[in-house]
Parts: C-alpha cells; structure tokens; sequence
C-alpha cells in the first residue's frame, strides 16, 4: 500500500521513537520491534544465561 519512508504511520512516530525502533531492529535483529514475540525470542537470544536461569526456575530448579 505505501512505499515510500513518508507514509501516514511514519508521521505520527516521533524521531526518538524510530531511531529507539531501528537500534532495536539492528541489535536484537527483529524486523518488527512492536512484536512482542519477536521482541520476547530476541531478548532470550540476547542474554542466553538469564534465559536459561528463566527455564530453570520455571522447571523448578535451583537458578543460581
């Protein structure tokens, strides 16, 4: 629908918002930093030790 960097959704998002959205996208390597299951599987890749401490915990073991 729109192809161009000046559709209607671009001009209601602050700059600070997109440049926060693009650091995400580059970092975390999501392709849309408002999912947030892409967001959740990002930070888990992200930080494989405090995921792994999570499912742990979860599975109702020692964490530490």
């Amino acid at each position: 629908m729109f192809t161009t960097a000046a559709s209607p959704v671009s001009k209601f998002r602050s700059p600070a918002t997109v440049a926060v959205d693009n650091l995400l996208r580059k970092t975390l390597r999501v392709s849309d930093p408002r999912d947030p299951d892409q967001m959740a599987n990002a930070l888990l890749n992200f930080y494989p030790q405090e995921a792994d401490r999570d499912r742990r915990e979860r599975a109702g073991l020692p964490y530490s």
